[in-house]
């Protein structure tokens, strides 16, 4: 039996005919040493077409919905036609992803529900099932042989819908069979990311935007995976954003606690939920680049040794900060905080970071345009609220006295926070 690992494929590594063909290289080439499950998410910039398709159900504005529907269905139909297949398979395909199209046709012909996030949840879990449709089919008629898995099926949540929690007992109990007996799934499987079912109905859920490197670790986890990879079209685990800093640099290795620190802090590669999973039982988490997938990337595991004498950027952008004090300038104490910070989980957001000082309170967050009206309007009903929109937070790991003054040297700084490993600064966007 050979060991079992978990492949994960974003939206990018997917996102054309040729990155099709070169994704299912590196799958093939796999399947010589592994039996393998295969973790997919959206194509690129679907995502964000779906939530245009949800507001606009959500809204009942008609047209605009008919013209979002139309941009997605154009976008994977002209994809089916690039595939390097025959006429023939290219048909089959569409009429796959025919058959999923005309699905959430009827699911937008019911009234929507009063709650957009449960609208959101149904509607943007498409474009995983879109994918992995259309990706499954053409592994299939190209001559490997895989198995489409529906996810929701596997992984089990409760809500909030956005930010579904995973109901490990019955994922686990669901998933039990393919422990006792891995053939079972087969050499190849392919799955999506990102989505589960809400359980005890029938109700799709989202485990939150990127969540599909989470969906991966789950799986790796439940299903005692030998390890983890993800496909990145960076070389690996990087100091920085290379879009940002061009001279960033790799790492080679990664413990879960650096690695865990940095997605807390907002660096993107590796979902924030990702490691836990894998700590759990001990399981690396490989970050390779789908773009030379003959190069050696970042392992991540209980085993690294992370010396680090390199400095890590993170830079958030979009971020709102808010200035919260009483109105009668009384203490901001602990029954204030309290509401400050029921106020921020009801809509949903993330405390980026806080401080506070005898009469106020300030908090940093992501700017969404849908929650942050709710959060002032319930927040200004106890407190003042002043804010600065459009800044961005920038946090420096192992940072030095020289690397903070580079960094910061001609930039307006709004609030900083330090401790001994990390430095964080609210700059006004330039």
């Amino acid at each position: 039996m050979k060991p079992l690992k978990i492949y994960k494929f974003g939206g990018a590594s997917i996102q054309d005919a040729p990155s099709m063909a070169r994704i299912r290289g590196i799958i093939a080439s796999a399947l010589n040493q592994f039996q393998l499950v295969v973790v997919v998410s959206a194509l690129g910039k679907t995502t964000n077409a779906l939530e245009k398709v949800v507001l606009a159900w959500h809204q009942n504005q008609s047209e605009e919905l008919q013209q979002a529907l139309e941009f997605v269905a154009q976008t994977h139909r002209e994809l089916i036609c690039e595939l390097d297949i025959s006429d023939r398979a290219k048909e089959q395909v569409r009429r796959s992803f025919d058959i999923r199209f005309a699905q959430l046709e009827v699911l937008l012909t019911s009234p929507p529900h009063s709650n957009y996030n449960l609208n959101y949840d149904q509607v943007v879990s498409f474009g995983e099932l879109f994918s992995t449709t259309i990706f499954c089919e053409y592994l299939v008629l190209s001559g490997l042989q895989a198995r489409f898995q529906d996810v929701r099926e596997w992984i089990i949540t409760e809500e909030p819908f956005r930010e579904a929690r995973i109901v490990w007992e019955e994922t686990e109990k669901v998933l039990q069979p393919f422990v006792q007996h891995p053939n079972s799934l087969g050499p190849l499987t392919i799955t999506q990311g990102f989505i589960g079912s809400v359980r005890g109905t029938e109700l799709t859920s989202t485990l939150g935007r990127e969540g599909s490197d989470y969906t991966g670790a789950i799986l790796a986890s439940v299903l005692n995976a030998k390890s983890l990879t993800i496909w990145k079209d960076v070389a690996g685990v990087m100091n920085a954003d290379p879009r940002l800093f061009p001279n960033a640099i790799k790492f080679d290795v990664l413990s879960y606690r650096e690695a865990i620190e940095m997605t807390y802090y907002g660096a993107t590669v590796i979902h924030p939920k990702t490691i836990k999973p894998l700590e759990n039982k001990g399981i690396p988490l490989e970050v390779n680049s789908f773009l030379r997938p003959d190069l050696i990337g970042t392992i991540v595991s209980a085993d690294a040794i992370s010396i680090h004498h390199t400095p890590c950027y993170i830079v958030v952008k979009n971020q709102i900060l808010l200035s919260i004090s009483s109105k009668d300038f009384s203490f901001i104490a602990e029954p204030g905080l309290s509401a400050i910070f029921q106020a921020i989980s009801e809509v949903g957001l993330r405390v980026r970071l806080m401080q506070n000082s005898a009469i106020s309170f300030s908090v940093v967050l992501d700017n969404d345009a849908f929650k942050i009206p709710g959060l002032l309007q319930s927040l200004k009903e106890k407190f003042r609220v002043k804010f600065n929109e459009n800044v961005e937070l920038w946090t420096i790991r192992h940072y030095t006295p020289e690397v903070i003054q580079s960094t910061t040297e001609g930039k307006t700084i709004l609030m900083e926070q330090r401790n001994r490993e990390t430095a964080q600064f609210v700059m006004e966007t330039k």
